[in-house]
């Protein structure tokens, strides 16, 4: 092993992200850490323009996919004698200028995973499609696993090296989708402590903000492998999946909330809205309800 001081690294997974790689590049050197792109088999210049901002550039192989860019981040750290991976999107909505906080508040709290959440505050620039999509992985999520985390999907975490290399070891780390942002925290909760802290995050008003229809079906299947088979949760989640996989729309119910899930066919993608009190007798497509009592 290397004698030197162990030391952070910036993992930042990119996929056709040329316009705003070099800015999120440049934050995370501007922070006196070093920042490490994995090119996700990108279409366009990502990783040309990153190693022009100053980053280290590797690529995946195989399957493309948020998890095997992270694992191909976690395995160079780990290699590299890193002390700790920080990850952060590439797209740009993440302050990379938060890294230090962050880094600080994981340090202290002795966590092996921090989870950035960018919903603790209400934040009113957020769009309320992304608002209701996190409420609705974050409520599938605290049912199986017993948590109680308001977001369950921010990019912006950090990993202590123990913690890395738990992952790598594990089945579930090589799923290549998605879904590996759900099972890092489901690993971490079998035996690591984690916690999470506030992040802000920023959206372009141009875009619609929609949740990629692979996205959820990823999600779906992690979670269902988490789900203890007697309950009635992973009975919804597989009727979910499959409303999902035919593309159709759905009705979601929980306790406090009531949400529309509306397919956007052209973009394969999925709407999330919630249902005002006052059209509560309104429902999209298939209901599926998650006030039964859990058994």
């Amino acid at each position: 092993m290397n004698t030197q001081k162990l030391a952070p690294i910036v993992v930042i997974p990119a996929r056709n992200e040329a316009e705003t790689i070099a800015s999120v590049v440049k934050q995370v050197i501007n922070c006196g850490m070093p920042a490490l792109v994995v090119d996700d088999q990108s279409e366009d210049t990502t990783g040309e323009i990153a190693k022009q901002a100053g980053a280290t550039v590797i690529e995946t192989r195989g399957q493309v996919g948020y998890g095997t860019a992270i694992i191909a981040g976690l395995q160079y750290a780990v290699s590299n004698d890193c002390s700790h991976v920080i990850t952060i999107d590439g797209d740009g909505a993440h302050d990379a200028s938060e890294i230090p906080r962050i880094f600080n508040h994981h340090i202290s709290n002795s966590c092996h995973l921090t989870i950035g959440d960018r919903f603790v505050n209400i934040n009113t620039e957020i769009p309320s499609t992304k608002k209701w999509a996190n409420h609705f992985a974050a409520k599938l999520f605290n049912l199986v696993l017993d948590t109680d985390l308001k977001d369950v999907a921010c990019g912006f975490r950090v990993l202590n090296r123990q913690f890395a290399e738990s992952l790598l070891q594990t089945g579930d780390s090589l799923y290549p989708g998605f879904g590996f942002a759900y099972s890092m925290i489901a690993v971490a909760k079998q035996s690591f402590d984690f916690c999470s802290t506030p992040v802000s995050v920023r959206y372009d008003g141009t875009i619609l903000h929609c949740t990629n229809s692979q996205e959820i079906i990823d999600m779906l299947t992690t979670l269902s492998k988490y789900s203890m088979p007697e309950k009635n949760v992973l009975k919804n989640i597989s009727k979910i999946h499959g409303i999902i996989m035919h593309g159709e729309a759905t009705t979601v119910l929980f306790d406090e909330s009531q949400l529309c899930l509306l397919p956007v066919p052209h973009l394969k993608a999925y709407i999330f809205q919630l249902q005002n009190q006052v059209f509560l007798q309104q429902k999209a497509g298939s209901v599926v309800d998650f006030r039964l009592p859990l058994k």
